[in-house]
């Protein structure tokens, strides 16, 4: 008995190491280390849409909240409960499913919300930028070039040489 279980102790450490020699890294030189992102990388729509993301799903707790405070408080109000439910204490009456269903897709259309009209307001005052900056450089003939812009074009213009 304790031949076999040796034999499986040790048949299991050996397959256990073995992989760990196929998969090791190479000998070769090369850099891997991770290249920041360039500005151009990725296209200002898909900026826009990642900061629209961020902001509704992070709205999302807080409007939750609001939400159930508000939506409990209505219940109060009409009757409908006899007392209002603390949403943190869990040995209080708490809202039915279908009230609990109703509180988060209100959240989640508030969250879309607060994230469409960030997105309204950055896209107006992009435009707003824009359309001042093209107005300048036909009053003064002078193209006007942001530290930004002078930046990425001393890396490219050292890139090249």
């Amino acid at each position: 008995m304790k031949k076999n279980l040796l034999c499986v102790m040790l048949l299991t450490l050996v397959c256990s190491l073995a992989p760990a020699g196929l998969y090791a890294q190479s000998s070769s030189q090369e850099d891997t280390t991770p290249v920041p992102y360039e500005t151009e990388e990725f296209p200002q729509w898909m900026l826009d849409v990642r900061r629209f993301e961020i902001i509704s799903i992070g709205s999302l707790p807080f409007t939750m909240l609001g939400t159930s405070l508000v939506y409990s408080g209505v219940m109060v109000a009409t009757g409908q409960l006899s007392s209002f439910p603390n949403p943190f204490d869990k040995t209080s009456p708490s809202l039915s499913t279908n009230d609990q269903l109703a509180v988060l897709g209100i959240a989640a259309c508030v969250s879309i919300g607060i994230g469409l009209t960030d997105l309204v307001i950055t896209l107006i005052k992009r435009n707003s930028a824009k359309k001042a900056l093209e107005k300048e450089e036909a009053q003064t003939g002078q193209v006007v070039i942001t530290p930004q812009e002078a930046g990425d074009l001393l890396r490219k213009n050292s890139e090249e040489e």
